[in-house]
């Protein structure tokens, strides 16, 4: 089973563009055509290319665009309330699929989670994972784990095993931030006047897409990027 994905830095997510019909996926959401054709010959790979060369309608592309210049400009993006609460409600709003019961989340993934050892979330409490992901041979193929530390809060860690998933990852070349381990890093804080923010993070393995996003604001320019940007190069 193989699908094409792209990922859109409007929500730092990848974004399933094409899905057999016997895919079964949680977390996915699809505002692209859902027509196109299948890639065998690029499935499991991370590949870099120009905005107007992807298959996004013209006002996705205007709309990436636009949110990465206010990101460079600004250092934040500007959002509405919802959304950049979305890490402070992260627990209430998935308290019917958290699971504290790691072991048991573990035997519905393939991939074994990353080992959190000798990163900031070493010292951070568990709340909770679930299975996220495309559903192959009997088993998810990524997870979401929740943690609380004590130095940036709340943190929601997404790990997706794309090449067990087959997937064709495309990222705009307009809106990578850095690299990180030979691939792009997508870096941004969504905010919501001076109430309310969130960072979001999104860095690749050679079979993994992390994504984490941390209950507040984190700069590139304060310390506490550096514990993040530590997590970014050790997660496997």
């Amino acid at each position: 089973m193989k699908f094409k994905t792209i990922c859109n830095c409007f929500y730092f997510m990848l974004l399933a563009v094409s899905l057999p019909a016997s895919a079964q996926t949680a977390g996915l959401q699809n505002p692209f055509s859902p027509d196109l054709a299948l890639d065998p010959e690029n499935s499991g790979v991370v590949e870099v290319v120009a905005i107007s060369d992807m298959p996004t309608v013209t006002d996705a592309q205007s709309a990436v665009l636009q949110t990465r210049e206010q990101q460079i400009s600004n250092g934040w993006v500007e959002v509405n309330e919802k959304r950049a609460r979305v890490v402070e409600d992260y627990v209430s709003d998935a308290r019917n699929k958290l699971n504290a019961d790691m072991e048991a989340v573990r035997e519905s993934i393939h991939s074994q989670p990353a080992d959190v050892s000798g990163t900031f979330l070493e010292k951070a409490s568990f709340v909770g994972a679930f299975p996220v992901g495309g559903f192959v041979d009997g088993r998810w193929t990524g997870v979401v784990r929740v943690f609380e530390s004590s130095d940036l809060g709340r943190v929601v860690l997404e790990e997706y095993d794309y090449k067990r998933a087959g997937s064709h990852i495309m990222i705009p070349s307009e809106v990578v931030d850095s690299y990180a381990n030979g691939y792009p890093v997508l870096y941004a804080v969504l905010r919501a006047g001076d109430n309310h923010a969130h960072t979001d993070i999104t860095w690749f393995t050679d079979n993994k897409q992390f994504r984490m996003r941390t209950g507040n604001a984190i700069l590139k320019s304060d310390m506490s990027y550096e514990s993040v940007e530590q997590a970014i190069n050790s997660l496997r």
